[in-house]
């Protein structure tokens, strides 16, 4: 043992027994200090003990899961239950939002002004469709959601604005992609903030 060591050991052991001193002895002024920091020394033991017995602990168990993992076998830890919960919670919460970011503007009925079926006698058409458009995020979906009457009166004069085509005309893919861009451009120049990623019809008839 070297002498640094030595004169380490002897410094704790003068520091132990004046510590017993006090709290035994007669300097009974000295008595409340050696109990304080008998007590705090006890509290520090009591604190790193209980710490490193859950980090070990927590530390099994995620050995135990990654073996578990590894070798395809049923996760029945705790904290693979937790894991699993967790999984799902960040599933809902995504399905969630995909939800919110589509919202359904509901039916029209729509005068088409100066087009026609190409038959005499008929001065116009009527759309009837209905709307869903897909933002690009929940809080997109949910701000539209808070107006729709605003957003359906942008549809309205996107639609209502189309001239020069025929039935037939709008009844193509063609056709149904043209009233699909008009409605997106107008929604995004209406938009405070996102943009329109997608416009689908459930329904599209004309009359």
């Amino acid at each position: 043992m070297s002498s640094d060591e030595l004169e380490k050991k002897r410094a704790w052991a003068r520091a132990a027994g004046k510590i017993w001193n006090a709290l035994v002895g007669k300097e009974s002024e000295r008595r409340p200090m050696a109990i304080l920091f008998v007590l705090s020394l006890i509290g520090v033991l009591l604190v790193v003990g209980v710490s490193t017995t859950r980090y070990l602990r927590h530390r099994k168990l995620a050995q135990d899961r990654a073996a578990r993992l590894k070798k395809n076998e049923p996760c029945v830890e705790m904290s693979c239950a937790f894991s699993a919960m967790e999984e799902l919670a960040q599933k809902n919460a995504a399905l969630a939002e995909i939800q919110a970011a589509t919202v359904n503007l509901g039916e029209f009925q729509i005068g088409l002004v100066g087009m026609g079926d190409g038959r005499p006698g008929r001065s116009g058409l009527r759309l009837e469709v209905e709307i869903a458009v897909e933002f690009d995020s929940g809080n997109t979906g949910r701000w539209v959601s808070g107006g729709l009457v605003p957003a359906r009166n942008e549809v309205l004069a996107a639609v209502g604005a189309l001239t020069g085509l025929t039935r037939e005309d709008l009844m193509t893919p063609k056709g149904k992609d043209m009233v699909r861009e008009r409605i997106r451009d107008r929604l995004n120049g209406w938009l405070a903030s996102g943009r329109v990623k997608g416009i689908h019809f459930s329904k599209f008839l004309i009359q």
